[in-house]
């Protein structure tokens, strides 16, 4: 392990690559070609850059208009966004205009003109004219930053290679892309830069939690307990069984030496999920067992911590029973965390719940028990505002419903459910819901409390 090795000098890095560039007028778009393990700390970086805090001289903007497979659609919705920022009531201290104004940086009032055709070249148009009304701003660049797809997302190719010859000069482009499996398949030429950081986050990473361990007495229990749960996941990537029984059987020990509920409900999924990464599925089943059998005792109806495990751990065990094709079992896991959910408002596990158990039904040939379940998503679903329902495993909800209502109702049931999702995601419905009918809606969704959701 690097000890010299900081988050903070990891940073430093992409400041340095990024300084490489900056001075560059010729290119429209920046690819940060980077390892999986690098991608958080390349967005931290974006969002300081949109922060006041920012180092350099462009001005940051974030689209987070998600890409799924139609260009028109998401063409539409980075201009749905776009209007949204100059629609808002915000609080004065996040106000933008309001601050340009008070600072007297305004040559001239700015509202978006939404009559224009919602097209790339159109977009760019609009945001010069935005930047035109801003003193200062004569030699500088809107730099408007796309957050990348998840590893398994749609490939942003098609889209950036239609766009890229209409950025103009003032605009540009900067996504991030994984080097492991690329969705931005596109070369370095004049107008696009690879950037291709060369971090060593896991030390960085080893370093910081050591540095913080260290603050408490080396023997403490609760610093061994920490860097124990590192161990058991740095066991993941050997694929070595008997090492990873070993270091699990030492965070079971010091768990019960620590007598804390939060470790002790969370030790056993921990394990599960380790046993999970390397495909031993039994053991995972093992430990998934014994943390549904360990928060079903201690959950209360004001109890968070105990149902957000539990949630996870029917989540998980489902997964693998879908994964060994046993979807019988999977089914009241799934309608099981649905019906809590419920119960909490705890709106996207009753969607995501409803959604995975349409699905298996219809694996299964129960056409319309899955009908009445992707109604019962689709109904969950509606409770979200606008924008997360046309993000969210909604529209593959939608679809769902809308291929099993054609084989088990009339007519006049497709009209009614057709009118419901207009309702519900807006006049180009069925564009996006093509879009997402594209992708396998097969695939559960991984929720891990191993990982920190990224929600913006």
């Amino acid at each position: 392990m690097a000890a010299g090795v900081s988050i903070a000098s990891e940073y430093g890095k992409l400041q340095d690559l990024w300084r490489s560039i900056e001075r560059d007028e010729e290119w429209r778009l920046a690819i940060w070609n980077a390892q999986v393990e690098d991608v958080d700390i390349i967005d931290k970086f974006m969002e300081v850059e949109r922060s006041p805090a920012g180092e350099f001289t462009d001005v940051f903007f974030r689209f987070d208009t998600s890409y799924q497979g139609d260009a028109k659609v998401f063409t539409e919705s980075l201009w749905e966004e776009y209007i949204s920022w100059f629609k808002e009531e915000l609080p004065e201290e996040f106000d933008i205009m309001a601050a340009l104004k008070k600072d007297g940086r305004l040559y001239q009032d700015y509202q978006p003109d939404s009559s224009l055709e919602h097209t790339a070249e159109n977009l760019w148009s609009e945001l010069l004219r935005f930047k035109s009304c801003i003193k200062g701003l004569e030699t500088r660049h809107f730099c408007i930053y796309i957050p990348p797809a998840s590893y398994e997302g749609m490939e942003l190719t098609p889209w950036l290679t239609n766009v890229l010859d209409s950025i103009p000069q003032g605009i540009r482009l900067v996504t991030i892309d994984y080097a492991a499996q690329r969705k931005v398949k596109l070369g370095s030429t004049k107008k696009v830069i690879l950037l291709e950081p060369k971090l060593n986050m896991s030390d960085a990473i080893r370093n910081a939690m050591d540095k913080e361990c260290g603050s408490y007495d080396s023997t403490s229990l609760n610093s061994l307990y920490t860097r124990q749960i590192r161990t058991v996941l740095d066991c993941t990537s050997k694929k070595n069984e008997s090492i990873l029984d070993k270091e699990v059987g030492k965070l079971i020990d010091l768990s019960h030496q620590l007598d804390s509920e939060d470790v002790t409900l969370t030790t056993p999924i921990v394990a599960a999920q380790a046993y999970y990464i390397i495909q031993n599925n039994d053991k995972s089943l093992l430990y998934c067992d014994r943390t549904i059998k360990e928060t079903e005792r201690r959950m209360r109806p004001d109890d968070l911590t105990a149902y957000s495990i539990w949630k996870v751990a029917l989540f998980q065990k489902a997964a693998i029973f879908v994964g060994t094709k046993k979807h019988d079992e999977a089914i009241p896991l799934y309608e099981q965390v649905a019906a809590a959910a419920a119960k909490r408002g705890d709106i996207l596990y009753v969607l995501e719940g409803y959604r995975m158990s349409a699905y298996l039904n219809y694996e299964l040939g129960n056409v319309e028990g899955a009908f009445i379940r992707s109604l019962l998503a689709l109904e969950a679903g509606s409770h979200l505002d606008m924008k997360m329902r046309r993000a969210s495993t909604f529209a593959y909800a939608a679809s769902m419903a809308l291929r099993f209502c054609k084989q088990v109702r009339d007519k006049q049931d497709m009209t009614v459910l057709e009118k419901q999702l207009e309702q519900w995601l807006g006049s180009d419905w069925r564009e996006l819901v093509s879009a997402f009918d594209k992708q396998s809606g097969s695939n559960p969704r991984k929720f891990s409390i191993l990982t920190k959701n990224k929600q913006k």
